[in-house]
């Protein structure tokens, strides 16, 4: 078989079919993909299928009429990859715009319908391969744009983005150069070659790289969820165990730190008095609240049942006892069952804080026997330590004098 441009047109026209196919098959097996990336694919595969179907027919444009060949394969082309940055939007969660189909679609009814334009290949080329490129370089900025997820995949998806640029540029490079009808970029039994070979290669990195792409989401949302805990959405203790010690070997020096272990008080007698969706309630409004003002810290945990923990760096005792009196203050406002004015939750807290030459597991087990220390004389108070300091005493802190609301009082 001869190495020539038909030959090359009818292997890119079945790379580009074998590129929609497995689109489409990944589209059907999507059960655990999220709503985005099935509807970014459902773009994607319909998209290739209409570049694949121009291929064809400027691959066979000796044997039907200029309107197949030219026409209506060139508007397929950029109907084609002008869905693909809508594609990518849409698998980040943004809405399809559009603008660019639009525009390629209203430049080439222009270049159709004026006798003088339609006329000049070299026009003709170079505004097709101007809209290629022009959607090659949005679907790169959209990616480089909206990839919060930091997929690595991303990666491929560039590298195809550049090939893919690089065969648009050389095609019109060509003509600029040349300027000249007779110099028709297929007439040169070299630069078309390379241009087609280019772009497949191309087109087939972008296709497996946007499967890459959506394989590592559902990986990441996986293993996300696997660290995380439901009802919350804090750390699980694995996660928040792994955190820390992440954070103790990535530390070059010595390093203080505060290591608080909290406990809701009587949760028990919430489940049961108020039943386990007051009880869930009360913990997802902890969440929050954990979230919201431990926002600096190492991720916080939810270590057990009604345990928390969270990992404050660089932080002295006195600065984790105001941010532990700022939690106490959010959620003894929290409404237990929205049905009943009870409020009142209050917690139990073990404080410690240390440098990072210390175990963090014997600072773990350390804390752990603070947070007892505090339900043992009473609950609604914290226990602290300070071992940075040699003559630091163990510290113990009622927060309220008399039990307060509800909870307090069970």
């Amino acid at each position: 078989m001869t190495l020539d441009t038909p030959t090359l047109l009818i292997a890119l026209a079945a790379a580009e079919f074998a590129s929609a196919l497995i689109l489409l098959a990944f589209l059907v097996s999507l059960k655990k993909a999220n709503r985005a990336t099935r509807l970014a694919f459902a773009i994607y595969a319909p998209a290739m299928f209409l570049v694949a179907c121009g291929t064809v027919l400027v691959a066979f444009r000796s044997e039907i009429s200029a309107f197949w060949s030219i026409t209506f394969a060139n508007a397929l082309f950029l109907i084609g990859f002008a869905l693909r940055p809508e594609a990518i939007a849409v698998f980040y969660g943004r809405p399809a715009r559009g603008w660019m189909l639009l525009a390629a679609l209203s430049g080439w009814t222009v270049i159709c319908i004026v006798p003088d334009f339609f006329a000049s290949f070299t026009l003709r080329l170079i505004f097709v391969q101007s809209m290629l490129l022009a959607a090659a370089a949005y679907s790169v900025w959209r990616v480089f744009r909206l990839n919060s997820e930091h997929l690595t995949s991303v990666r491929l998806f560039m590298v195809g983005s550049f090939l893919e640029a690089s065969a648009y540029l050389m095609t019109i490079g060509s003509q600029i150069i040349y300027q000249h009808e007779s110099l028709k970029v297929f007439a040169n039994p070299i630069q078309p070659l390379a241009y087609l070979v280019l772009l497949m290669v191309a087109i087939v990195i972008v296709s497996a790289s946007f499967v890459a792409m959506a394989i590592e989401r559902i990986q990441v949302r996986f293993e996300k969820q696997a660290l995380t805990d439901s009802l919350t959405g804090l750390a699980n203790r694995r996660a928040f165990i792994k955190a820390a010690k992440r954070w103790f070997s990535s530390t070059a020096q010595t390093q203080a730190y505060t290591l608080i272990l909290i406990d809701i008080d009587h949760f028990k007698s919430i489940n049961d008095q108020f039943g386990h969706t007051a009880g869930d309630r009360v913990l997802a409004s902890f969440g929050t609240a954990m979230k919201s003002i431990f926002a600096r810290a190492i991720p916080p945990g939810r270590i057990g049942g009604e345990e928390f923990a969270v990992l404050l760096p660089e932080t002295e005792k006195a600065d984790a006892v105001h941010l532990l009196g700022r939690l106490r203050e959010v959620i003894s406002q929290c409404a237990i069952c929205p049905k009943s004015e009870a409020s009142g939750i209050t917690v139990s807290a073990g404080l410690i804080t240390a440098t990072t030459s210390h175990d963090f597991e014997q600072a773990f087990d350390h804390a752990d026997q603070l947070l007892y220390e505090a339900k043992k004389t009473g609950r609604n108070r914290h226990v602290a330590l300070d071992k940075t300091v040699p003559s630091d005493e163990l510290t113990i802190v009622n927060t309220a004098n008399q039990p307060r609301g509800m909870v307090a009082s069970l």
